[in-house]
């Protein structure tokens, strides 16, 4: 009887009120952290940890995500047992040993997982709800891993910024990268114990659990470590190594008011540090400051993975990017590791692929979006061009494999679809539009913006949901993929397919409400812009237009290419001599070359580089634009393959606003009218 009350209790659980009550606990703790009221900051944990909410979503996140059991085998599956278990979760409570694993990713160290009990979860689930408020309040400014609404992404941004050649006291001449030494394994206990804010008693249950391997139970150490795979974990590693960057500033510059913040500026990602410093003394002054900082703590760093760099004249690699300093300005891209490890993950995944020809392409666009979507904030033109290359060169040794006495050039013409403007790329034999996609034009190149460094996650929520809906919003994630389906992918104002490259936006259904999931619809942005016109029926845009007049504009609209009296002839020509698959060129080089000064909104409006008559001085010699950076004042070209032996020459402006399936089918139209006519 009492477990079917449970059950029930657990159906008609209010687990919306139950997260408002979260965050509202939450938030009385990270306002007591920001004040340093330790009194106030215990009275409000152990409200939440006493608060049956909190203990009941504690329970439900480890139910809904656990699908390996500890050592006693358990995974609750029934609703009775998990209420049951968030009425009882911390009476008589004592932590079983974890369940010790050892994972070795192929080329990658080994590393020891500890998998606790489902109860042990739990538990450490509630005192990390508790704990996460303090660790954000007196967390590092740059700290960016295992952070709410913090990304790797962040930390790039912040690191160019740390490098950029316009400070004011000049960039900084070397960098420091290191990390902590078995940073999990080395922890003091009685570090933790002195210093993290939380129940001791429950505090050494995790600590001294021990762990049991082959059979065999293992005792803890008493001195130091923390396991590797508990939910508390790293937010107790976060906090052992926050003051970090207080330390060294104030190791260097002591209590002076006017520091030097770009001398000793330390950037963290878990226990990867980076830290920039403006003279060759002061590497040995910051190891010190970070050994003695590391020491009362039981950690020391690794001197082995420990690199010295003098920005004058090489590059770093620092969490699978390449940074390296130019005359002017800091290029980012992805580091050869990177690539190399993307190249040998692929070349393993398709030649051992069996299976269908759809799935394939479809696993194959998971991998690519993935490993693209983190580069993309970097200069990353000429490693998509690599990786495109190896997928094509890949997947045609699959086909010669799969098809051994079909002629190659078969295969190509079968497999590999080419648009009238583009490269060729590996489709479905009868459906052209699902294909491979190619990253060289499938990804843009974006400025990711950064989030700001005093935000609290726990304090400002309005700013972090905001932040998050406009992801899911962009994305097609959440809440809003619920939108998306619900209109069919179509817009809701013209009604016509929103294909995945066409730029979109959400807009009220019905302005006089605010906007939310049932009051918000997909729409493409020209419609939103007032640019798309509507007919009720095609008599009317002919009466509207004239089509020959239409078609003739678009055949003969392409821009002439600047004479010798054109102020852009300079520019045109410098094209002209140019083999590089890559160009960068800065404003001022441009100015040199074209022999006068830009003009004010081509310093500031990126419309400017688009205009016809500049376009054409490297469209027209195989050229076109990767990367703009206003704020860096320079441009990144690559070269591109003409299109050949094409029916119709489009202007650019046509062929760069659609996207890439119109284009295909497009193509399909203009090839069955050239055969059937013999144009």
């Amino acid at each position: 009887m009492i477990t079917e009350d449970f059950g029930k209790q657990w159906a008609k659980y209010n687990f919306k009120n139950a997260e408002k009550t979260l965050s509202l606990l939450q938030r009385d703790i990270a306002i007591a952290a920001l004040k340093k009221d330790l009194v106030k900051i215990k009275i409000a944990q152990d409200r939440l940890i006493n608060s049956l909410d909190a203990r009941v979503l504690a329970v439900k996140r480890v139910s809904d995500r656990t699908h390996v059991p500890g050592v006693d085998g358990q995974i609750w599956r029934s609703d009775a047992e998990r209420m049951e278990v968030a009425w009882n979760l911390l009476k008589g409570y004592s932590a079983k040993p974890t369940r010790l694993c050892i994972i070795k990713p192929p080329g990658k160290k080994e590393r020891h997982i500890q998998i606790p009990t489902v109860l042990d979860r739990a538990v450490q689930t509630l005192y990390s709800f508790a704990l996460d408020p303090v660790s954000e309040s007196t967390a590092d400014k740059k700290s960016f891993a295992v952070r709410h609404g913090r990304s790797r992404n962040d930390l790039h941004v912040y690191l160019m910024r740390a490098l950029d050649c316009k400070q004011e006291n000049g960039p900084p001449a070397y960098v420091i990268i290191t990390d902590v030494k078995m940073c999990y394994a080395s922890i003091s206990h009685d570090w933790l114990r002195q210093n993290i804010p939380m129940n001791t008693y429950v505090l050494n249950q995790f600590l001294n659990s021990g762990h049991v391997f082959c059979g065999e139970f293992f005792p803890p150490d008493d001195d130091d470590g923390i396991p590797l795979g508990s939910s508390i974990s790293p937010i107790l590693a976060n906090m052992a190594l926050d003051g970090a960057q207080h330390a060294v500033h104030i190791g260097l510059h002591g209590n002076d008011t006017g520091i030097d913040y770009t001398d000793g500026y330390l950037l963290r990602y878990a226990d990867d540090m980076i830290i920039t410093v403006r003279s060759f003394e002061n590497i040995d002054k910051v190891m010190k400051i970070l050994e003695e900082f590391l020491k009362p703590r039981g950690m020391q760093l690794s001197l082995d993975k420990t690199q010295f760099i003098d920005l004058s004249r090489e590059g770093f690699d620092f969490l699978s990017r390449n940074y390296r300093r130019q005359e002017r300005y800091v290029e980012a891209k992805p580091s050869d590791t990177a690539i190399a490890r993307m190249e040998s993950t692929l070349c393993d995944f398709i030649r051992s692929y069996h299976g269908s020809q759809k799935n394939l392409i479809e696993k194959l666009n998971q991998m690519l979006y993935g490993w693209a979507n983190y580069h993309k904030i970097t200069n990353a033109a000429t490693a998509f061009r690599h990786i495109d290359n190896v997928v094509s060169t890949l997947l045609l040794e699959l086909c010669e494999r799969l098809y051994p006495h079909t002629p190659r050039q078969k295969l190509i013409n079968k497999f590999f679809y080419q648009p009238s403007k583009g490269l060729r790329v590996y489709t479905l034999v009868d459906k052209p539009s699902v294909r491979v996609i190619q990253l060289q034009e499938a990804i843009t190149i974006i400025r990711h913006p950064p989030i700001p460094l005093a935000k609290n996650p726990y304090i400002d929520d309005d700013y972090f949901d905001e932040r998050n809906k406009g992801r899911e919003m962009t994305n097609i994630t959440g809440a809003y993929k619920k939108v998306w389906i619900r209109q069919d992918e179509k817009c809701y104002y013209c009604g016509r397919p929103i294909l995945v490259d066409e730029k979109r936006c959400v807009v009220p259904m019905n302005p006089e409400f605010p906007i939310s999931t049932k009051n918000s619809a997909y729409i493409h942005v020209p419609c939103s812009l007032g640019e798309a016109e509507f007919f009720s029926n095609e008599y009317d845009f002919f009466n509207r237009f004239n089509l020959c007049e239409l078609l003739e504009r678009m055949a003969t609209g392409r821009t002439a290419p600047p004479t010798h009296k054109d102020k852009y002839y300079a520019l045109m020509t410098f094209f002209q001599k140019q083999d590089k698959e890559q160009i960068t060129l800065q404003f001022n080089e441009i100015e040199e070359i074209l022999g006068q000064k830009l003009c004010n909104s081509a310093l500031t409006d990126r419309r400017y580089w688009s205009q016809p008559q500049i376009r054409s001085c490297w469209q027209l010699n195989g050229y076109r634009v990767r990367s703009l950076e206003i704020e860096a004042a320079c441009i990144i070209f690559e070269r591109f393959e003409k299109a050949k032996d094409t029916m119709i020459d489009l202007p650019d402006w046509l062929y760069e606003d659609l996207p890439e399936k119109v284009r295909i089918e497009m193509t399909d139209i203009f090839t069955h009218i050239e055969k059937k006519y013999g144009l």
